[in-house]
């Protein structure tokens, strides 16, 4: 009897579960779904995207008005304005929606790249969401990139050249090769905390009060940059060539120069505790302090 009392409970339990099981199967299919719609609907977003600022790029003339806009007449260079800041408003709105859609938010920046809308058309993008951001190889000289978020980007062989990069964060970001020559690139403030910038060229660079801390810039240039009060804590500057910069006040403490080039490098109250020195050029640097 109790034998026989055991088969509807089995098959209430089977019951039961097989009932569990088939509505957690119609969940995941109806969240699947929905995630499907959803990516499709992004997508649609970014071709609109493309195709209004495309439109916007043909129908306004702007690459035209940009190359002869010192003898454009002020109704075009007027429109020209208004156009930079329609794209710009466009720009920040996607790359907000976009903000976890890395692989998106990649496309949209190289877009602007490539339709020289950073360059010749000097879109502003200061403040921009940009971290984990892969531009490899992309030209982005000239951007305006205050401020903007460009933590653990990859900016590999990036072209920097001109661009400002004021008070931006580039925390774990890869830099290696970049290219950041000139007066004009601004990184003073920047947060560069273990980023990579091997080989780097950056030739004239404003990096005051820079947080450069286990930063990697092996044998990369740094002539006559200046680095006043830079934090350059445990940084890797083996072989770098440093000749005539400006580190008054840095902090240099465990910092790796073995075989760098610093003659002439103003060190004046420069933190050099337990720094390796080895190899070191210092003819003509100021020590004092």
């Amino acid at each position: 009897v109790l034998h026989l009392l055991g088969v509807p409970i089995a098959l209430a339990v089977f019951g039961a579960w097989f009932q569990k099981s088939q509505q957690e199967q119609s969940e995941r299919a109806v969240k699947e779904q929905r995630a499907k719609d959803a990516d499709e609907t992004r997508e649609e977003i970014l071709q609109l995207y493309f195709d209004r600022i495309s439109t916007l790029l043909i129908d306004k003339n702007l690459m035209a008005i940009v190359s002869k806009v010192n003898d454009a007449p002020s109704e075009s260079q007027e429109l020209l304005t208004a156009s930079r800041d329609v794209i710009r408003a466009r720009t920040l709105s996607i790359l907000r929606r976009f903000e976890n859609d890395i692989e998106r938010k990649n496309s949209v920046i190289r877009f602007l790249a490539e339709a020289e809308i950073i360059g010749k058309l000097e879109l502003d993008l200061k403040g921009a969401n940009l971290n984990g951001i892969d531009l490899k190889w992309a030209d982005l000289r000239g951007a305006n990139l205050n401020s903007a978020r460009l933590e653990r980007a990859n900016l590999y062989d990036v072209k920097l050249q001109g661009a400002s990069l004021e008070g931006a964060s580039l925390k774990k970001a890869n830099l290696n090769l970049a290219s950041l020559e000139g007066t004009n690139t601004n990184l003073e403030g920047a947060n560069l905390y273990m980023a990579s910038l091997k080989r780097s060229n950056l030739k004239g660079a404003s990096l005051q009060k820079t947080n450069l801390n286990q930063t990697h810039l092996q044998e990369s240039v740094l002539v006559d940059a200046h680095l006043e009060g830079a934090q350059l804590y445990e940084a890797h500057l083996e072989k770098a060539d440093l000749r005539g910069a400006h580190l008054a006040g840095a902090w240099l403490e465990c910092a790796n120069l073995k075989g760098a080039n610093l003659k002439g490098a103003n060190l004046e109250r420069a933190n050099l505790k337990e720094a390796n020195l080895e190899g070191v050029n210092l003819e003509g640097a100021n020590l004092e302090g």
